[in-house]
C-alpha cells in the first residue's frame, strides 16, 4: 500500500463488541482495531483502526479462484438466519443489539418487496420499532446514517391503520415533521435518520433497509406442511412427539409469566394498603388502574417500564416503578429459559432427524433425505420452528 493510505477491509463490528469478517470468520488479529466506529480499516503501517460507515476511503477487493462469495450479502443474510437461535449468531458487521433484539442497516437502494425477501433470507423482519424505548434507541444509535430516502421499515397501512408486521402492538409513534400518514396511497413507511418515520408509496426505492432479529415474539412461524419427509413414519412420530414438548414448554412458560404478573400485582396490592391515608388517596386510582391494565393481558406479560410511563392516563410513583421494572427484568428471564427450553427441544429433534436420513437406504429416497435436510434447517431458527409446530 502507498504511504499514508487508509484502506476499508470486509470486517466490522458486532452488538459494540465482537468483530467479525463479511465472510463470517473472526477476526484475525489479537488486537480489536481502535476507534468508535463500526467498521475495519488498515494504514500502510499495519495498524487497524475502527471507522464509520461514512468515511471515504479506497478499499480493497478479494477474489477466490472457486468464484464463491461468503462475503455477499445473501451470503451474509443466510449465514445469520442459520445461526440467529445459536449460542454464537453470525450477524452482519455492524449489527448492533438493544436488548433482546439486534438491528442492521443494509444500504443498499431496494424496493419494499425486495427488502422484505432480504430480511426473511436472513431470519429477521423488517425492523419493527414498536415502543418508545425501541424507537429513542433507533433514533440515537443511527443519528449519523446518510439516508435522505430513509430505510424501510416493516410497518404498512391497512385500510386507515397502522400495523406492524411483525404482529406488535403500536404503542408509539415518531412520525417525522411534514409525515402525512393519513394520505391515501402511502401506506409503507421508512426511517430517515435524524427526522423519524416517514410515510411513503411500497412501490418507492429507499436508500436501504433495517433488519430486526428478535426474541421479544417477533420470529415469523416456520411450517414443515407438505414436507415428502412426513410420509416417513420415524419422521412422522418424531415430528408428533416435538409438537408434544413444544406445546408443554409453551404452556410452562405462560403459567410463569403469568405467575410473575400475578406477584407484581400482590406486591403492588401490599403496597398500597401499607401507605398512609394522604399517599393511598394519591395513588390508589392509578394503582387500581395499573392492576387492572395487567390483569387484562390474558398472556400475563408485562409492558415495558417505557411503555407504562408512556400511559398518561396512569401516573406511577418511584415504588410502582421500581416493581413494574423488577418483574419486567424477571419476565425476560422468564423468556430467556422458554428460548433454552425450545433449544434443547429442537437439538434433540433435529440431531434424531439427521440419524433418519443417514439410516434411509440411498436407492429411491432423494427427496426424502432433501425434505428432512429442509425440515432440519427449519428448526435453527427456534422460535419460529415452534410457532409452526403448535399453530
Amino acid at each position: 500500500m502507498p504511504e499514508e493510505t487508509t484502506v476499508w477491509l470486509g470486517a466490522g463490528r458486532i452488538d459494540g463488541k465482537s468483530w467479525v469478517q463479511v465472510d463470517g470468520t473472526p477476526w484475525p488479529l489479537n488486537r480489536d482495531p481502535s476507534g468508535a466506529g463500526d467498521f475495519a480499516t488498515l494504514d500502510a503501517l499495519g495498524i487497524a483502526r475502527a471507522k464509520s460507515r461514512d468515511t471515504e476511503l479506497p478499499f480493497l477487493i478479494q477474489w477466490r479462484r472457486d468464484s464463491s462469495n461468503p462475503g455477499s450479502l445473501e451470503a451474509m443474510l443466510q449465514r445469520a438466519a442459520d445461526t440467529v437461535f445459536s449460542p454464537k449468531p453470525v450477524f452482519p458487521p455492524g449489527t448492533r443489539a438493544q436488548d433482546v433484539r439486534h438491528f442492521c442497516a443494509i444500504m443498499r437502494p431496494v424496493g419494499r418487496e425486495e427488502a422484505m425477501g432480504l430480511a426473511k433470507l436472513a431470519g429477521g423482519t423488517l425492523a419493527a420499532p414498536a415502543t418508545r424505548d425501541e424507537q429513542l434507541w433507533m433514533e440515537e444509535s443511527y443519528r449519523s446514517l446518510v439516508a435522505p430516502e430513509g430505510v424501510w421499515l416493516g410497518a404498512e397501512k391497512k385500510g386507515s391503520t397502522w400495523i406492524w408486521t411483525t404482529g406488535e402492538t403500536w404503542d408509539a409513534t415518531a412520525w417525522a415533521e411534514g409525515a402525512l400518514p393519513d394520505d391515501l396511497g402511502r401506506s409503507a413507511m421508512v426511517f430517515v435518520p435524524g427526522k423519524g418515520w416517514q410515510d411513503t408509496s411500497p412501490s418507492q426505492t429507499a436508500d436501504g433497509f433495517m433488519i430486526e432479529w428478535s426474541l421479544d415474539g417477533g420470529a415469523p412461524a416456520v411450517s414443515d406442511e407438505g414436507e415428502a419427509a412426513l410420509g416417513n413414519a420415524a419422521v412422522s412420530e418424531l415430528r408428533g412427539k416435538a409438537v408434544e414438548l413444544v406445546t408443554k414448554a409453551e404452556a410452562d412458560h405462560r403459567k410463569d409469566l403469568i405467575a410473575n404478573r400475578d406477584k407484581l400485582v400482590w406486591d403492588l396490592n401490599v403496597w398500597l394498603r401499607g401507605l398512609n391515608v394522604n399517599d393511598r388517596n394519591r395513588w390508589e386510582a392509578h394503582n387500581t388502574a395499573l392492576v387492572a391494565k395487567l390483569q387484562d393481558a390474558e398472556d400475563g406479560r408485562i409492558p415495558s417500564p417505557a411503555a407504562l410511563t408512556e400511559n398518561k392516563e396512569i401516573l406511577l410513583s418511584a415504588d410502582m416503578k421500581k416493581n413494574c421494572a423488577f418483574y419486567f427484568e424477571k419476565q425476560a428471564k422468564i423468556d430467556a429459559g422458554n428460548v433454552q427450553e425450545l433449544k434443547r427441544i429442537r437439538d434433540a429433534y433435529a440431531k434424531r432427524l439427521q440419524t433418519i436420513a443417514d439410516d434411509l437406504p440411498e436407492a429411491g429416497n432423494d427427496e426424502v433425505v432433501a425434505s428432512i435436510t429442509r425440515m432440519i434447517h427449519h428448526s435453527q431458527n427456534v422460535e419460529g420452528w415452534a410457532r409452526g409446530l403448535t399453530q
